[in-house]
């Protein structure tokens, strides 16, 4: 692995044809989006260039959950796990869910807090349930993706609450959080991660992020066979919460680059 000023560089493959991809319109799209949001800055074609953003990064190759939760306790005190731990204690939970199913859910999360760590919300997060495609009318299931490769992963941690509704739909369950864990490749990126103001001292992302990397462990030789980097913005991005929160969950800076 290279080096340059004590930052590692590493390899972004996006593994066309390889690991079961079906090669299919969706995995071409995926590089395009790649390629226009991507490279020229946070990642290079070839060596690093000047000014290209330090990406967090937390490294999968070799990866085991204990092992993590071991290195996770030994900063600031374990208190990462002690927040999740939290969210767990009080009920909270998290699976992978249907965006569709819980659009009024999301548009509270949303709108519940006008400034975070990352910064003042932007227009795209203040969207109204219209906006967003209206009330559900029917409960839609979790699909496999078309390819394990090239594909979006939503994942939310819930609060169990019977009679509950979204739309027209009975979901017996309010969501709390989210986070869009999109691979392309031998990475996957954190597209949107978001947290219910009303909910954040509970541990819910904490506890969110936990069940994804569990989750990762346990499918390392199926489905999320080849994946090697969980990527999170930029190492430098936001205020003190979120780069608190990023080294408490040990992601590193690291300068990524396109394989030829």
């Amino acid at each position: 692995m290279e080096i340059i000023n004590d930052t590692p560089i590493l390899t972004v493959d996006l593994q066309h044809g390889k690991y079961g991809c079906t090669q299919n319109e969706i995995c071409e799209k995926y590089k395009i989006n790649l390629m226009n949001r991507l490279v020229g800055r946070y990642i290079s074609e070839g060596s690093p260039f000047k000014g290209q953003i330090e990406s967090a990064v937390l490294d999968l190759r070799s990866f085991n959950f204990d092992e993590y939760l071991s290195r996770v306790r030994k900063v600031h005190k374990g208190a990462a796990l002690r927040h999740s731990r939290k969210a767990e204690r009080i009920g909270h939970y998290c699976k992978p869910f249907v965006w569709k199913n819980h659009i009024p859910d999301i548009v509270e999360i949303n709108h519940s807090k006008e400034v975070r760590s990352g910064g003042k919300m932007t227009q795209a997060y203040k969207r109204s349930i219209e906006d967003m495609g209206g009330n559900p009318k029917e409960i839609l299931k979790v699909n496999n993706p078309k390819c394990n490769v090239h594909c979006t992963h939503t994942w939310g941690v819930f609060e169990k609450k019977e009679g509950y509704f979204q739309g027209d739909i009975q979901t017996d369950e309010k969501l709390l959080g989210y986070i869009k864990f999109k691979r392309n490749g031998n990475f996957a990126l954190y597209t949107s991660i978001l947290g219910h103001g009303d909910y954040l001292d509970q541990g819910i992302m904490y506890n969110l992020h936990f069940s994804i990397m569990k989750w990762v462990d346990e499918n390392q030789d199926g489905l999320l066979e080849g994946l090697e980097y969980l990527v999170y913005g930029a190492i430098n991005s936001g205020e003190q919460g979120l780069k608190q929160w990023k080294k408490r969950a040990l992601f590193e800076g690291a300068y990524l680059t396109l394989n030829s």
